[in-house]
């Protein structure tokens, strides 16, 4: 089956569940402590599924809320140094809100976007983080995404997809990811001075943003078009409606709040 990776999208976890709302933002106070915290919801198969895969768990409500709870502890664990499990707390409107706190942003190794349950995981490579003060004695947080896989060493480009090949690839998209919305933020515990690389508004910066259903034809048929082993290039994915994507670098200067 072909695979499209949207940009740091795991896109391949994704289509495992089908429609999946989430969104990661990570709170960053000026002496690189803060938190990470996930706001996820499946789509009612997806649900479904889970549900009668727990169902078939055995043991009391008290034992499975203590297997999930040291699951995601777990999880903690390899999101970087310092990162620890705080809470996991489901709400009425059926998202999940997860936090994690940690000591040191340039220790947190993780990718843009959350994983659609405790028991998934992203494979794409982690983001990293670097955090110092400025001579205006405001602090610069600078985030470099992984730029994927080289080109470098490729015999041939790849070949051009027939027309029919293109279809049906859009068709498998619409099929899978109908309802896919997706978004990263950083938002600083501060006045924020600047942004560059990303869109900023407030003390938010998004670092990702993927609305599939207000995608059009046009887009549909850029990423359908796309190399199938790699993600497409940010000149394709920037000017896309219901795409954000930021640059590979992206730095973001605040002032502390005192």
């Amino acid at each position: 089956m072909p695979r499209l990776r949207l940009a740091v999208v795991p896109f391949a976890l994704l289509m495992s569940v089908g429609c999946f709302e989430g969104q990661r933002t990570f709170k960053v106070n000026a002496d690189g402590s803060g938190a990470i915290v996930d706001t996820t919801k499946l789509g009612a198969q997806a649900q479904g599924m889970l549900q009668g895969l727990e169902g078939m768990e055995q043991g009391t409500a008290a034992e499975k809320k203590a297997k999930k709870t040291a699951k995601l502890a777990e999880k903690a664990k390899a999101m970087g140094e310092g990162v620890t499990f705080i809470s996991s707390e489901p709400r009425a409107d059926g998202l999940e809100v997860t936090t994690y706190a940690f000591k040191d942003i340039t220790k947190v190794r993780v990718s843009a976007m959350p994983a659609p349950n405790e028991g998934a995981s992203s494979k794409d490579e982690p983001m990293a983080f670097k955090l110092a003060r400025n001579a205006a004695g405001n602090m610069v947080l600078t985030i470099n995404s992984p730029k994927g896989k080289s080109s470098e060493g490729a015999v041939e480009p790849p070949a051009t997809k027939s027309p029919e090949e293109t279809a049906r690839q859009i068709g498998m998209m619409k099929a899978m990811m109908a309802g896919l919305k997706v978004r990263s933020v950083v938002e600083v515990n501060g006045s924020l001075v600047k942004a560059s690389g990303a869109q900023a508004a407030g003390s938010m910066v998004t670092l990702m943003e993927l609305d599939f259903d207000a995608l059009d034809a046009a887009a549909l048929q850029k990423l359908a078009e796309a190399e199938s082993d790699g993600p497409p290039t940010p000149a394709m994915l920037k000017g896309i409606k219901g795409i954000k994507v930021s640059d590979p670098e992206v730095t973001i200067e605040f002032k502390a709040v005192k």
